[in-house]
């Protein structure tokens, strides 16, 4: 047995080693020896371009980086489930009006509406940090500097328009970044077909020209969002986190698959109907057992497979999007949802309340401005991090222990924590047996930041 890394070779060469395997007698690293630069772009022409073997542009992967992009046009880059990120987080960094981006040519009308929501935003956030510091100071006296800036932020970060402009890296192979590159340039917002040129770029220059150059902005990808869909009679929303059409069919299935995978036999629905609760009661008394959330959960809890409708406000939905084994279906951003008002914020003065109110509603307005306007995908910059939005997700059981066990805890913004706790309330209301031993945290108040 041996374990080794192929150290310093380019990633392009790294992944023709990775590709040639299946028919290579050779070792990996002798084939890594044997291939140059040139030979390997030659290879991915070949295989890549001329085959289309998509798969091959998985074993080479790039680290691009990327600065100064919106908020809102992040949110397009990170909707590939495969990738691997690392943000700037509201949470830890004071964010500036300098730094933000209007899509309008300067002076317009739609340029001034936006800067004004940008600057009304901005001049609260910095007027109420001061006043909002010192409250988490008397309130956490020992907690240490960063907890009780932690706290701070994370109360003003609903007033960050998603016109503000971040930075995050990422780790993605050569196909993911052709994928990202061809869904950024077939965007309607310019910003985004711009960064799908620069990522472009940027793969060309890290991996070799074979595994991006072909990457294009797809007319099929702007047809669709171009298709002419009936007026839509909408569900109303019914409660901030609603579990859609759990059945007993996902609490059988999970018996029925635990049977399968320790017997070798596929038992009938029939008999799984009839020992279901039976399989479960004796899941639970392991489950007992687990004293930790990083503790083992049986495989057959993918089985169960539950969606949920959630409406929270846009950080909940940063933090819960990074769950990358789940699905999930997002409306555009809006500002007409409403907003919450942080807790820690409403313990400060009337009138200091009242800015963000204040501040939150003249967003909206201006959203709604630019959406009437004709600009219902730029509108969605003067959009804040506090407003709600809304989305579905799709998730099974495992993934719901993991996730509720995680994001109700403490630590974690209040936000995404009473919406992780939604979801196993959800789930015990309707079948108690399936997370009886889910080790969740109660979520009664702001928590301990760390």
């Amino acid at each position: 047995m041996r374990v080794y890394h192929l150290g310093n070779f380019p990633e392009i060469v790294k992944g023709v080693a990775m590709a040639k395997c299946s028919r290579s007698q050779n070792t990996f690293l002798e084939d890594a020896r044997a291939v140059s630069v040139e030979k390997a772009e030659d290879f991915n022409e070949r295989v890549v371009a001329g085959y289309g073997h998509e798969s091959v542009a998985e074993m080479a992967v790039g680290s691009p980086v990327l600065e100064d992009v919106s908020m809102l046009v992040a949110e397009t880059f990170l909707d590939i489930q495969t990738g691997h990120y690392q943000g700037k987080s509201s949470r830890y960094v004071i964010y500036s009006r300098d730094k933000t981006y209007n899509p309008f040519q300067e002076n317009t009308t739609e340029y001034v509406l936006l800067q004004s929501c940008i600057n009304h935003l901005f001049n609260v956030y910095e007027q109420l940090y001061t006043p909002l510091m010192q409250y988490v100071e008397s309130q956490i006296p020992t907690a240490s500097a960063a907890v009780r800036k932690a706290r701070t932020l994370d109360a003003l970060r609903g007033l960050l328009p998603l016109a503000c402009k971040t930075n995050f890296g990422s780790r993605l192979t050569g196909r993911d970044i052709s994928r990202q590159v061809r869904t950024l340039m077939s965007s309607k917002l310019a910003e985004a077909r711009r960064l799908g040129e620069e990522l472009k770029i940027a793969g060309i220059n890290e991996l070799g020209p074979a595994l991006v150059k072909y990457a294009e902005a797809h007319p099929l990808i702007q047809e669709y969002s171009n298709i002419e869909l009936p007026e839509v009679t909408e569900l109303p929303v019914k409660e901030r986190v609603a579990l859609e059409c759990l059945t007993n069919d996902q609490f059988v299935q999970v018996a029925r698959m635990f049977m399968f995978e320790e017997t070798g036999k596929l038992p009938s629905l029939s008999f799984a109907r009839a020992r279901a609760t039976e399989i479960w009661m004796s899941l639970n008394r392991v489950l007992a057992k687990r004293v930790r959330r990083q503790d083992p959960l049986p495989h057959c809890l993918r089985a169960a497979k539950l969606q949920f409708e959630i409406v929270a406000d846009f950080g909940a939905w940063k933090d819960l999007r990074r769950h990358r084994r789940n699905d999930l279906f997002r409306a555009p951003f809006t500002a007409s949802l409403g907003f919450d008002v942080p807790d820690d914020v409403k313990k400060l003065a009337p009138h200091l309340e009242k800015l963000y109110v204040d501040a939150m509603e003249f967003a909206a307005q201006i959203y709604e401005k630019l959406y009437t306007l004709g600009y219902t995908e730029e509108a969605q910059y003067a959009v804040a991090q506090g407003h709600l939005q809304r989305w579905v997700v799709d998730l099974d059981l495992e993934q719901l222990y993991y996730l509720c066990e995680l994001r109700t805890a403490p630590q974690g913004h209040i936000s995404y924590r009473r919406v992780a706790r939604e979801m196993y309330e959800r789930v015990r209301e309707e079948n108690s047996l399936m997370v009886q031993h889910m080790l969740v945290h109660p979520v009664d108040d702001i928590g301990v930041h760390t």
